[in-house]
């Protein structure tokens, strides 16, 4: 029988993220056996539905099939240091500096956000060569980090997508190419403000999806001439740009407050170009 076209990406997702939920899914039943269970019924449900979502949002559905609407557990919280005084097995370890640069991914996204408390779905490490996350263990040549988010509203669940990037030199955006990508723009809201050496870049742009449009609202800031770039951005699934202005539940000054915060910042990567896939 012959596989589908599609399959050979779901495997690739598999191997680099199945370590990375079977830990989240430990961490919030304590136990492996149901740790397993959950977490097949998690790749079950991603290969019957991969040829829709394969383009969208894989690590987010992953998520919420595995924490539907738990409260996340970080490894030393209550749940796990109760789990320990029983006896039971250590939370497999994960590298200090990755989880220190996801830390900080949510921790920044939060800070400028007060009140909203936005749903964390994923924070995964990447680079220019792939749409999937890195495996663990290579998280140092990563040359971006995302961070993806889900905000309640009356509207409906909105995306909140934060991305911190190191942008290697000859891909480096600059004022001047975002300023003309902006000349461009004709019906959509397009603005740079900023020097050559820090600038910042708000757009709205349309995605769309299986019929789906997702409007977005945007905001890039670059520094150091265009070599560290975070982008931030809030997406409404709705029928018109005027209706999503209207609902997007987070506005362009706190898109802007997570975006230049000197803190939501990455490392060079170790090797760049990346190795090859060899994952």
């Amino acid at each position: 029988m012959r596989k589908p076209s599609w399959e050979a990406d779901f495997v690739a997702f598999y191997h680099a993220r199945s370590r990375s939920l079977r830990r989240t899914a430990y961490a919030m039943c304590g136990d492996w056996a149901l740790t397993d269970d959950l977490v097949q019924h998690t790749f079950t449900r991603l290969y019957t539905h991969w040829p829709r979502i394969k383009n969208d949002r894989p690590d987010g559905y992953a998520r919420r099939t595995l924490v539907p609407d738990r409260p996340r557990h970080r490894r030393g919280s209550a749940p796990d240091a109760a789990r320990a005084g029983r006896g039971g097995p250590e939370q497999p370890d994960v590298d200090a500096g990755y989880q220190q640069i996801a830390d900080r991914v949510e921790t920044v996204t939060r800070s400028h956000l007060p009140g909203i408390e936005p749903r964390t779905d994923d924070i995964y490490p990447s680079d220019w060569t792939r749409d999937t996350a890195l495996p663990e263990q290579r998280w140092e040549d990563a040359t971006e980090w995302h961070g993806l988010f889900t905000v309640a509203a009356a509207a409906g669940d909105q995306d909140l997508w934060v991305s911190a990037m190191y942008m290697p030199a000859g891909d480096r955006p600059s004022l001047a190419s975002d300023r003309a990508y902006c000349d461009r723009q004709q019906s959509t809201r397009c603005e740079v403000d900023g020097t050559a050496n820090a600038w910042t870049t708000i757009d709205e742009m349309l995605s769309s999806a299986d019929g789906v449009n997702t409007y977005w609202l945007r905001v890039r800031a670059a520094r150091d001439g265009g070599a560290y770039s975070n982008l931030v951005r809030i997406g409404l699934r709705t029928s018109s740009l005027q209706q999503a202005r209207e609902l997007w539940a987070v506005d362009v000054a706190q898109l802007r407050a997570i975006a230049t915060d000197p803190d939501l910042a990455i490392p060079r990567p170790a090797a760049w170009p990346p190795p090859p896939h060899g994952d």
